[in-house]
């Protein structure tokens, strides 16, 4: 809609219809228009929002278009005596933050590759640093990727951002959780009766890139061997509870899915709390 100018409603907490509040916003809103529509200068819009009666009441919000500018003002916004939004600002901000945008997400790639040498591993240590820098950015300008002003990129990404600043504690937890002597069995039975001479990795030491190795060199070992007749000399048990491990490896330790990892384990302390999925066992079915 390129001719819109003007939207009222609410940001959070509304009215009913029924109440004479809700009312009386959509009279005075609709009255205030063309006000918030010429208005010259930020300050006049303010003047006209809080002409509205009982603006302070309620949640209410306003977006609008003038002739130079667009604005978002909300009853929030006055009363944490914050400034209304101008987006025409926070579009040039995000333009300009494409340059270092850029140069960030190839730090983000090198050491979510962790291929290039110095990037193998994130540092256990980020409370200072380049990827710590990388966070703390990519937290401030959430918004222009939010906004859809900045073309989508997995390295825009503040929960990958996240993930790889506290990958120590994350594949520390994993460990935790997973056991890994029961891995390590399941490894050293699954190599005897396939044949394989797959290792795994010291995950408190490895790089990124060997994890993944791993975790794709056994997943499809298991899938090869199993269309060529492995199924039957190899314990299906055996089978199930490797491909929960390398499952587990996979989403926290290498893909750092947000919607599984607990927040608890993105800290800097040792203590963690079990999530139900993993302390699921896989069913034999």
């Amino acid at each position: 809609m390129p001719n819109l100018k003007y939207i009222s409603g609410y940001d959070g907490r509304a009215w009913s219809s029924e109440n004479p509040y809700s009312q009386e916003f959509v009279f005075d809103a609709l009255q205030l228009k063309q006000s918030f529509v010429n208005a010259q200068t930020p300050e006049e819009a303010v003047t006209s929002f809080k002409s509205i009666r009982h603006f302070d009441k309620s949640s209410l919000a306003i977006w609008f278009k003038t002739d130079e500018n667009e604005y978002y003002i909300t009853s929030e916004t006055l009363a944490q005596n914050k400034t209304i939004l101008n987006f025409n600002k926070i579009r040039n901000t995000c333009v300009l933050n494409s340059v270092p945008r850029f140069k960030f997400n190839g730090i983000m790639e090198k050491y979510d590759r962790g291929e290039q040498a110095g990037f193998e591993r994130p540092p256990a240590d980020t409370n200072k640093g380049e990827l710590r820098k990388v966070y703390e950015w990519l937290l401030n300008n959430q918004h222009c990727v939010s906004l859809q002003i900045w073309q989508p990129n997995q390295y825009d990404d503040v929960n990958k951002a996240a993930g790889l600043l506290f990958f120590d504690r994350l594949t520390h937890n994993y460990q935790n959780i997973y056991n890994q002597n029961e891995f390590q069995q399941l490894l050293d039975e699954y190599n005897a009766v396939a044949e394989s001479g797959l290792t795994k990795p010291d995950l408190s030491i490895a790089s990124r890139n060997s994890i993944k190795t791993f975790v794709y060199n056994l997943s499809t070992d298991i899938y090869n061997k199993n269309n060529n007749g492995l199924a039957e000399k190899l314990n299906y048990y055996t089978i199930t509870r490797l491909e929960y491990h390398l499952k587990g490896l996979d989403r926290l330790v290498i893909t750092m899915d947000p919607l599984l990892l607990p927040g608890r384990w993105l800290t800097e302390d040792d203590t963690y709390v079990q999530p139900q999925f993993l302390s699921q066992q896989p069913s034999l079915l």
